[in-house]
Order: C-alpha cells, then structure tokens, then sequence
C-alpha cells in the first residue's frame, strides 16, 4: 500500500493561515473555517493511520507478542491510544483500497503500478481518501454495503452513491439509524430468525466496580427493550415538562441518566411488595404494522416487517405480533378503517390520535429525530394567529430545543404529500434549498425532490411557508 502526502499538506496550509491568531478574536464564520479545516487534516490524516492499521492486521502477530501485545490491532491501538473498536473501524477503512491496490489518496496520480481488482466500493474509497469521510463513516458504508450484497434483496444500483449522499450531510447517529434500517429493510425475510437469536442473547450482569459502584448492564433483544426505553423516556420527558412550572430555588436539575437512574431503582423497589405498580408517569409502547401482516399467521408472513416507536430499526410482523399479545402494547393497523385525524377548526390541541399518525410520519423530532418521548405536537400555522386547522398536514413533532431553533431563526416548513420539508431563512441559506425532515430524512432507499426545487438546487416555484411554531 502506497499513500501520498500531496493532499494533507494543502489541508494543513489551509489550516496554517489561522495559526497564531486569537479565535476567540474571529466572527464565527472564521472559526467555522477553522473547524472545517481541521477537521480536513484529521480526516486525511486518517488514510495512513488505516493502511497502517491494514497492513499490520494482516501480518503474523509474532512482532506483537513479542512486545507484550495480544494481537496486532491490540498493539495498534496501544501504540496509538485508541479503543479496539476504533482500531477495528480504521482497518475496515483501510481494507478499501486492497491489500497492494490503489494508493493512498484513492485513484489518482498517487497511485502507481497497481495491477490488482479495481475496489469493491469506488465511492467510498475516493471520499474517504479525498478527506470528505472519516474512517468511522467509510467502515459503516462498507459493513452496510456488504450487508445488502448478502441479502435476499440484493445490492441495488445506486445504492453506493444515496449512501455517500447520506454520509456527508447526516450526524454519524442518524447514517447509523439509517443505516442499520436500510439493512433490516433488506434482510426482512431472515428478520424472524435474527430476532429469536437475539432473544436467546439477552443477559442482564451485576458488578461492582473500583469505585465501589454498582454496575448493571442489560443486553437485550430490540422487542424486549421497548417496553425499557418507553418508562424511561415517559419519566425523562415528565420530569422535564414539571421543570416548566417549578419554583427556580426548588426546581429539578437532575441531567437524563440521573433521571433514568433513579426511574428505574424506583421501578424495582416499588415491585417488592407492589402487586400493580405506577409510577405516576403514563405511556404507551405502539407498534405499527400492515393490516394484512397483523392477520396472517407467522408462517404466511415472512418478510413482512412494522415499526415500533421505542426502536429504531423496523422488526418482523411475527415479533410485533407477540408484542402486541403479550404487553400491554397499542397497535396501530395501518391501511385500514381508522378515525377522522383532520378536525378542522371543531378542536383546539392535538390528541392522542394525532400523535400516533405524527410519529408514522416524523419519527420523532422531525428536525433533529430525538425520540418521540421527548417531542410535543405544535402547529405549524397557529391556531389563533393564523386560523391554523388542527389536522396532520398543519402538524409537526418538534422537542423544545428544535421548536425555539426553529421559531427563532425563521425557518419555513412545508408538509408534501405526507413529507416534511424545512426551508432554511436566507440569512442561513441564500438559495432557500429543502432539507427533508421527519422519517424521509432517513430513507435511503428513495429520492425525494420538493416540488419548489429543481433537481435540489434552490427554492424556485412559491414563497416561503408561513410557520409560527405554535
């Protein structure tokens, strides 16, 4: 494996030009260079670490041990000073260019005499050699990539590139969410039996560490932990909200896993002697599947796959199913007979109704996707202001801190054809372009073009949308 420097030097001359001033002098816009130029030099710098972390991961571990060291990742991330994990992602990312092939800096002039198979994945390889992914980034492409090679499903034409799209404008949070949905989206015909493997996995240990603190660590299969993660987030988002109402001198400033921590010891004294237990915080746990699927058998469903709020990737029907019979759980049956959800001007705040269709369509936060438990249902045109009807289409999930982003610095929203869309202020972006909100953001298998824009560049057809955020 050979690499060139060529392009880590001129990231780093770019970051030079801010050597020796005062950042903390500079408008923000200068420091967001800065970041960006960094985060450049750390990228590219990246590209040798991984080939080194390739080349030393494929050879025999006898200089390894003779060092004191397990294996030859072990070694490397002692010498580096960094997690197995970390080091394992890097040599994913390494591995991209071949055991001899293309050079360091991807298919270019850098890369000499290489007569080996042109790479798997050419997209990856350039964007992470070009400094536009990090090694994190670029292994979870690969992984996902190799997923859907060996699906029943297959690796669809174009699915690289929608990928790579995601990759650049998404948190490494959502591409994983994305990701890991894409991939059970694609398996969904082995779902049932991945699932029941995953449930003969669950474990729940009991350790004291150093410090003399109790650690309890749970590993549990995705149906399991809905019900979990639903009372916690019930407890979370509650505290939260009597926070709104509290006297300053006597409020709540316990942080989330303080607030989850005490939930949850609280669930279990209770349980000692508690034939029913509340803990005065009420939820549901939704799961959301086709009609079809809820009623045929496990055997005549295969393939078929829904949703549950509290996951993030989507489960086979037969497991919805049982959850659905064995929790006190509310399924949503989807594509039939259901109530009226548009209530024009007969009805002043959303019900429960309304909550249960926003989350099939936002997900959550439609903006930043935090969970549903966190969000509240706001009207896009206000109800008073704006005579805004209390229906769907005039609806969106937002948690606080997204709802005040969004009111404060003047963001439109529209709601096409049952997709959200943000339109950016000017002052954030002259061009006005849509940024896909709610599930859709997250949907690698589909493009999404908003009516207003050509082919994604710019807002060109109608003004902006009137939002007051109420």
């Amino acid at each position: 494996m050979e690499f060139s420097t060529d392009r880590l030097m001129v990231a780093v001359e770019a970051l030079s030009a801010f050597a020796g001033r005062d950042l903390s002098a500079l408008p923000s816009d200068q420091v967001v260079e800065v970041q960006r130029a960094a985060v450049l030099v750390r990228n590219l710098a990246e590209v040798p670490l991984a080939m080194a972390d390739t080349v030393l991961a494929h050879r025999p571990m006898e200089y390894a041990r003779k060092n004191g060291h397990q294996s030859n990742p072990d070694m490397s991330g002692t010498v580096t000073g960094r997690s197995g994990r970390r080091v394992r992602e890097t040599i994913e990312a390494g591995e991209l260019f071949g055991g001899g092939g293309a050079g360091g800096e991807g298919r270019d002039a850098s890369a000499q005499g290489s007569t080996s198979a042109p790479p798997p994945y050419p997209l990856i390889l350039e964007a992470f050699a070009a400094g536009r992914l990090t090694a994190e980034q670029a292994a979870l492409l690969r992984r996902t990539l190799e997923k859907l090679a060996g699906s029943a499903a297959g690796l669809r034409e174009g699915t690289e590139a929608r990928l790579l799209e995601k990759a650049l404008r998404m948190s490494m949070r959502d591409l994983r969410r994305a990701c890991d949905r894409l991939v059970s989206l694609a398996q969904s015909t082995d779902a049932h039996e991945r699932e029941r493997a995953q449930y003969e996995q669950r474990a729940v240990t009991v350790q004291t560490d150093h410090e003399g603190m109790v650690v309890v660590t749970a590993r549990l299969d995705p149906a399991s932990s809905a019900a979990v993660t639903a009372y916690l987030d019930a407890h979370v988002r509650a505290a939260y909200q009597r926070r709104q109402d509290q006297d300053p001198a006597m409020r709540d400033t316990r942080p989330r896993i303080q607030i989850m921590a005490d939930a949850f010891v609280m669930l279990f004294t209770h349980g000692l002697d508690c034939d029913r237990f509340t803990g005065g915080v009420k939820t549901q746990v939704i799961v959301r599947i086709d009609e079809s699927a809820l009623r045929e058998r496990v055997a005549d469903s295969v393939g078929s796959m829904g949703d549950c709020d509290q996951l993030d990737a989507p489960l086979s029907a037969a497991s919805l199913r049982h959850m659905a019979v064995d929790a006190e759980l509310l399924p949503l049956v989807l594509n039939s007979q259901s109530e009226v959800l548009d209530m024009g001007r007969a009805q002043r705040l959303f019900d429960k109704r309304h909550r249960i269709a926003l989350v099939e369509r936002d997900g959550g936060c439609a903006f930043c996707h935090a969970p549903p438990a966190w969000c509240v249902v706001h009207h896009i045109r206000w109800w008073s202001r704006h005579l805004g009807h209390t229906s769907l289409d005039n609806a969106i999930m937002l948690c606080v801190r997204c709802h005040h982003r969004i009111h404060d610095d003047g963001w439109g929203i529209d709601i096409i054809d049952g997709v959200v869309w943000f339109i950016p202020p000017s002052h954030i972006d002259e061009s006005q372009t849509p940024r896909l909100g709610g599930r859709a953001a997250l949907d690698i298998t589909r493009e999404y073009v908003h009516p207003g824009t050509h082919r994604g560049v710019g807002r060109v057809t109608h003004g902006p949308p009137l939002y007051a955020g109420g």
